[in-house]
């Protein structure tokens, strides 16, 4: 009976080189994973920090640009007369601010009066006439000042109220001379265009003896003896919107003659 002898060490030998080569294999793809996630890891890392980088370095939005204000050129307005009637005519008196002085330049103005709060399209300049309004009405005016046709600021002036024409008061001598012999008389004369009533009186300083009739202005005055000297009395006139106006007259006296005169 024969025996065949198996190749015993090929067997082991092909087993040993193949498990030799197969760890070898297994070791290099292992290493090439932890390779490829190396790479992979590092190169998100890096993307990271470019995004970030790239966040931080966005340049900040701009800055939206603000129109310088407008310069101040009137510090004030003042109108004249301060108690205007309606035979008045109002004139805007205007004020320039420091910094408008000192910068030299030459303005131009655009003026909007106002009655009651209602633009007057016909008033355009710095005066304004009073006739076509109501005593009571209030006015003012708005100013614009332009610079080489640029608009700076506006400034309003303070409301005025046209008030009555106040009554006149004039003195008229209706008697030639003092005597003792009977009274002496004089006449006090107003002239009203907002009403035909007024009331007289007699103001300080006042002369012993004098009286007035308040409707009339007729005054009477008993001498005790005939004056040597000037003498001096006060007289006012009232209307009935409560418009007054007060005056002192002055009787000079001739010393030859007795003669009175209204040195007023």
């Amino acid at each position: 009976m024969i025996f065949k002898k198996s190749d015993t060490s090929k067997t082991t030998s092909d087993h040993t080189a193949k498990s030799k080569y197969g760890g070898k294999t297994k070791f290099v793809i292992a290493l090439l994973l932890c390779l490829i996630c190396l790479i992979f890891f590092c190169e998100r890392d890096k993307s990271s920090q470019s995004k970030e980088a790239g966040r931080n370095n966005i340049p900040p939005p701009p800055q939206r640009s603000e129109s310088p204000a407008p310069q101040i050129v009137i510090q004030r307005i003042l109108l004249q007369p301060s108690q205007p009637t309606i035979r008045d005519t109002i004139n805007a008196e205007i004020f320039l601010s420091e910094s408008a002085k000192a910068s030299g330049k030459q303005f131009q103005y655009v003026y909007a009066w106002q009655v009651n709060d209602q633009h007057i399209s016909y008033a355009s300049g710095d005066t304004l006439q009073l006739s076509d309004f109501s005593i009571g009405d209030w006015v003012r005016v708005t100013i614009t000042p332009y610079d080489e046709g640029v608009a700076s600021s506006t400034k309003t002036s303070p409301s005025l109220q046209i008030h009555a024409v106040p009554p006149s008061l004039d003195l008229h001598l209706t008697q030639g001379r003092f005597t003792t012999e009977k009274p002496f008389e004089c006449q006090l004369i107003s002239k009203h265009p907002d009403s035909e009533t007024v009331t007289f009186s007699l103001e300080e300083p006042k002369i012993e003896g004098m009286t007035i009739n308040t409707e009339t202005g007729r005054i009477t005055w008993s001498i005790p003896t005939a004056p040597q000297k000037a003498l001096q009395f006060g007289a006012s006139v009232i209307d009935p919107m409560g418009n007054k106006t007060t005056r002192i007259f002055t009787l000079g006296v001739n010393p030859d003659s007795s003669t009175p005169a209204n040195t007023d």
